[in-house]
Protein backbone atom coordinates (compact mmCIF):
# COMPACT_ATOMS: atom_id res chain seq x y z
CA UNK A 1 0.00 0.00 0.00
CA UNK A 2 1.14 3.77 -0.50
CA UNK A 3 0.97 4.20 3.55
CA UNK A 4 3.46 0.82 3.50
CA UNK A 5 6.01 2.56 0.97
CA UNK A 6 6.04 5.59 2.93
CA UNK A 7 8.30 4.48 5.56
CA UNK A 8 10.65 2.77 3.10
CA UNK A 9 11.01 5.73 1.06
CA UNK A 10 11.73 7.57 4.54
CA UNK A 11 14.68 5.20 5.31
CA UNK A 12 15.94 4.91 1.96
CA UNK A 13 16.33 8.38 1.82
CA UNK A 14 17.63 8.33 5.33
CA UNK A 15 20.30 6.10 3.90
CA UNK A 16 21.37 7.89 1.43
CA UNK A 17 21.87 11.46 3.64
CA UNK A 18 24.18 8.85 6.25
CA UNK A 19 26.04 7.70 3.17
CA UNK A 20 26.42 11.41 1.56
CA UNK A 21 28.04 12.44 4.88
CA UNK A 22 30.18 9.64 5.31
CA UNK A 23 31.48 9.93 1.97
CA UNK A 24 32.09 13.81 2.58
CA UNK A 25 33.75 13.09 6.14
CA UNK A 26 36.04 10.76 4.40
CA UNK A 27 36.66 13.35 2.14
CA UNK A 28 37.82 15.76 4.38
CA UNK A 29 39.81 13.11 6.49
CA UNK A 30 41.79 12.79 3.36
CA UNK A 31 42.13 16.67 2.36
CA UNK A 32 43.11 17.13 5.88
CA UNK A 33 45.76 14.63 6.08
CA UNK A 34 47.44 15.63 2.83
CA UNK A 35 47.55 19.55 3.61
CA UNK A 36 48.42 18.82 7.47
CA UNK A 37 51.43 16.17 7.27
CA UNK A 38 54.86 17.81 7.91
CA UNK A 39 57.10 17.28 4.61
CA UNK A 40 59.42 15.16 6.37
CA UNK A 41 59.46 13.37 9.85
CA UNK A 42 61.87 15.19 11.71
CA UNK A 43 60.94 17.76 15.28
CA UNK A 44 62.75 20.42 13.67
CA UNK A 45 60.50 19.84 10.57
CA UNK A 46 58.20 23.83 9.89
CA UNK A 47 56.11 23.26 7.12
CA UNK A 48 53.12 21.11 6.26
CA UNK A 49 52.95 19.23 2.66
CA UNK A 50 50.87 21.84 1.74
CA UNK A 51 50.90 26.14 1.36
CA UNK A 52 48.39 28.20 0.21
CA UNK A 53 49.48 31.30 -2.46
CA UNK A 54 47.05 33.94 -1.69
CA UNK A 55 46.48 37.67 -2.83
CA UNK A 56 48.13 38.26 -6.11
CA UNK A 57 46.15 40.30 -8.78
CA UNK A 58 46.09 43.51 -6.71
CA UNK A 59 48.97 45.17 -9.33
CA UNK A 60 50.53 44.24 -12.54
CA UNK A 61 53.89 42.69 -12.56
CA UNK A 62 57.57 42.65 -14.53
CA UNK A 63 58.64 39.28 -14.67
CA UNK A 64 62.83 38.54 -13.98
CA UNK A 65 63.92 36.25 -16.26
CA UNK A 66 66.86 33.58 -15.47
CA UNK A 67 69.74 35.88 -17.10
CA UNK A 68 68.39 38.93 -14.79
CA UNK A 69 66.66 40.53 -17.94
CA UNK A 70 63.34 42.53 -17.23
CA UNK A 71 60.13 40.70 -19.28
CA UNK A 72 56.94 42.08 -20.13
CA UNK A 73 54.56 43.50 -17.67
CA UNK A 74 51.68 41.16 -16.91
CA UNK A 75 48.47 42.32 -15.85
CA UNK A 76 46.99 42.27 -12.81
CA UNK A 77 44.70 39.59 -13.66
CA UNK A 78 46.89 37.63 -14.95
CA UNK A 79 48.73 37.53 -11.82
CA UNK A 80 45.79 35.68 -10.12
CA UNK A 81 46.90 32.90 -11.40
CA UNK A 82 49.54 32.25 -8.75
CA UNK A 83 47.09 31.77 -6.23
CA UNK A 84 46.01 28.50 -4.60
CA UNK A 85 47.45 25.28 -3.58
CA UNK A 86 51.40 24.31 -3.74
CA UNK A 87 52.48 20.45 -2.82
CA UNK A 88 55.75 19.74 -1.66
CA UNK A 89 58.02 18.37 -3.84
CA UNK A 90 61.22 16.13 -2.02
CA UNK A 91 62.33 14.79 -5.29
CA UNK A 92 62.02 17.94 -6.99
CA UNK A 93 64.02 18.55 -10.40
CA UNK A 94 64.13 21.03 -13.69
CA UNK A 95 66.97 21.26 -15.57
CA UNK A 96 66.69 25.22 -16.05
CA UNK A 97 66.56 25.56 -12.47
CA UNK A 98 70.07 25.54 -12.28
CA UNK A 99 70.70 28.40 -14.29
CA UNK A 100 68.62 30.59 -11.03
CA UNK A 101 70.51 28.56 -8.22
CA UNK A 102 73.72 27.11 -8.94
CA UNK A 103 73.60 23.43 -9.13
CA UNK A 104 75.72 23.26 -6.06
CA UNK A 105 73.30 24.90 -4.05
CA UNK A 106 70.57 22.50 -5.13
CA UNK A 107 70.60 21.34 -1.16
CA UNK A 108 69.74 24.53 -0.05
CA UNK A 109 65.99 24.70 -1.22
CA UNK A 110 63.28 23.34 -1.36
CA UNK A 111 60.15 23.42 -3.59
CA UNK A 112 56.41 23.12 -3.53
CA UNK A 113 54.38 22.84 -6.73
CA UNK A 114 51.53 23.95 -7.94
CA UNK A 115 48.92 21.43 -7.32
CA UNK A 116 45.13 22.93 -7.06
CA UNK A 117 44.07 26.09 -8.18
CA UNK A 118 47.15 27.94 -9.63
CA UNK A 119 48.46 27.73 -12.96
CA UNK A 120 51.38 29.75 -15.12
CA UNK A 121 50.53 33.82 -15.13
CA UNK A 122 51.84 33.73 -18.79
CA UNK A 123 49.61 30.85 -20.18
CA UNK A 124 52.48 28.94 -22.31
CA UNK A 125 52.11 25.34 -22.75
CA UNK A 126 54.25 23.07 -20.89
CA UNK A 127 55.12 25.87 -17.87
CA UNK A 128 54.29 25.34 -14.24
CA UNK A 129 54.63 27.39 -11.18
CA UNK A 130 56.72 26.93 -8.24
CA UNK A 131 57.11 28.24 -4.99
CA UNK A 132 60.92 28.20 -3.91
CA UNK A 133 62.56 28.74 -0.45
CA UNK A 134 66.66 29.16 -0.65
CA UNK A 135 68.08 28.90 2.25
CA UNK A 136 71.59 31.11 1.22
CA UNK A 137 73.04 30.34 4.40
CA UNK A 138 72.16 29.76 8.21
CA UNK A 139 70.69 33.25 8.71
CA UNK A 140 69.44 33.96 5.26
CA UNK A 141 66.30 32.79 3.78
CA UNK A 142 64.09 34.21 1.28
CA UNK A 143 60.79 32.50 -1.01
CA UNK A 144 60.82 32.88 -4.37
CA UNK A 145 57.79 32.08 -6.29
CA UNK A 146 58.92 31.49 -10.12
CA UNK A 147 57.51 29.71 -13.77
CA UNK A 148 59.54 27.07 -15.06
CA UNK A 149 59.84 25.37 -18.82
CA UNK A 150 62.04 23.13 -20.01
CA UNK A 151 61.97 24.88 -23.65
CA UNK A 152 62.14 28.32 -22.90
CA UNK A 153 65.47 30.15 -22.73
CA UNK A 154 64.15 32.48 -19.58
CA UNK A 155 63.38 29.83 -17.11
CA UNK A 156 63.13 29.84 -14.80
CA UNK A 157 61.41 33.55 -14.26
CA UNK A 158 60.26 35.27 -11.16
CA UNK A 159 57.56 36.96 -10.33
CA UNK A 160 58.12 37.71 -7.43
CA UNK A 161 60.24 37.47 -3.20
CA UNK A 162 59.65 37.46 0.29
CA UNK A 163 62.28 39.68 1.93
CA UNK A 164 65.41 37.96 3.19
CA UNK A 165 64.81 36.41 7.21
CA UNK A 166 67.25 35.07 9.40
CA UNK A 167 64.95 32.30 10.49
CA UNK A 168 62.68 30.48 7.76
CA UNK A 169 59.12 31.44 8.24
CA UNK A 170 55.82 31.69 5.82
CA UNK A 171 54.80 34.96 7.37
CA UNK A 172 57.26 37.07 5.53
CA UNK A 173 56.21 40.39 3.66
CA UNK A 174 56.39 39.95 -0.03
CA UNK A 175 57.76 42.22 -2.86
CA UNK A 176 58.47 42.42 -6.09
CA UNK A 177 61.72 40.90 -7.70
CA UNK A 178 64.33 43.12 -9.36
CA UNK A 179 66.95 42.66 -11.65
CA UNK A 180 69.93 44.17 -9.79
CA UNK A 181 69.98 46.40 -6.28
CA UNK A 182 69.66 49.43 -8.66
CA UNK A 183 66.29 48.70 -8.39
CA UNK A 184 64.20 49.50 -5.57
CA UNK A 185 61.48 46.15 -5.20
CA UNK A 186 57.71 47.32 -4.06
CA UNK A 187 56.01 46.17 -1.27
CA UNK A 188 53.37 43.51 -2.30
CA UNK A 189 51.08 43.88 1.13
CA UNK A 190 48.34 41.63 -0.31
CA UNK A 191 50.40 38.67 -0.81
CA UNK A 192 50.59 36.12 1.97
CA UNK A 193 51.64 32.71 2.10
CA UNK A 194 49.45 30.57 4.81
CA UNK A 195 49.90 27.28 6.15
CA UNK A 196 47.20 24.96 7.91
CA UNK A 197 48.99 24.70 11.43
CA UNK A 198 48.28 28.51 11.53
CA UNK A 199 44.70 27.42 12.33
CA UNK A 200 45.37 25.90 15.33
CA UNK A 201 47.64 29.08 16.66
CA UNK A 202 45.49 31.07 19.08
CA UNK A 203 46.06 33.86 18.19
CA UNK A 204 43.37 36.19 16.67
CA UNK A 205 39.63 36.89 18.80
CA UNK A 206 38.15 35.47 15.38
CA UNK A 207 40.07 31.99 15.98
CA UNK A 208 38.76 31.91 19.58
CA UNK A 209 35.16 32.82 18.64
CA UNK A 210 34.98 30.30 16.16
CA UNK A 211 36.67 27.63 19.06
CA UNK A 212 34.30 28.29 20.96
CA UNK A 213 31.22 28.46 18.77
CA UNK A 214 32.68 24.75 17.59
CA UNK A 215 32.92 23.31 20.75
CA UNK A 216 29.59 24.50 21.87
CA UNK A 217 27.55 23.46 19.05
CA UNK A 218 30.16 19.58 19.79
CA UNK A 219 27.92 19.76 23.48
CA UNK A 220 24.42 20.85 21.98
CA UNK A 221 24.63 18.36 19.76
CA UNK A 222 25.80 15.97 21.87
CA UNK A 223 23.08 16.90 24.40
CA UNK A 224 20.05 16.94 21.73
CA UNK A 225 21.31 13.75 21.08
CA UNK A 226 21.00 12.03 23.96
CA UNK A 227 17.46 13.55 24.69
CA UNK A 228 16.35 11.82 21.98
CA UNK A 229 17.62 9.13 22.61
CA UNK A 230 16.19 9.01 26.35
CA UNK A 231 12.33 10.01 24.58
CA UNK A 232 12.80 6.99 22.19
CA UNK A 233 13.14 4.78 25.32
CA UNK A 234 10.63 6.00 27.09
Amino acid sequence: SVAGRQPLAVTAMGVVIQCSIAVLLVAFLIFSLWVTVPTDQTFENMFPNVIFMHGWGDMAIEPVAADNSTLPELPAEKMTALNGLYGHEMMFYHKTMDRFIPWEDRSKYRVWSCSVLCSPPSGTPGSSVALVLYSQNPKRHVWYVVELNDEDANSPVVYGRTKFRKNPHYDVPWVTHTPGDAVKPKNMDGVFITISWSLFKMDTPEKWTTAACLLLGTVASGWACRRSMIDDDD
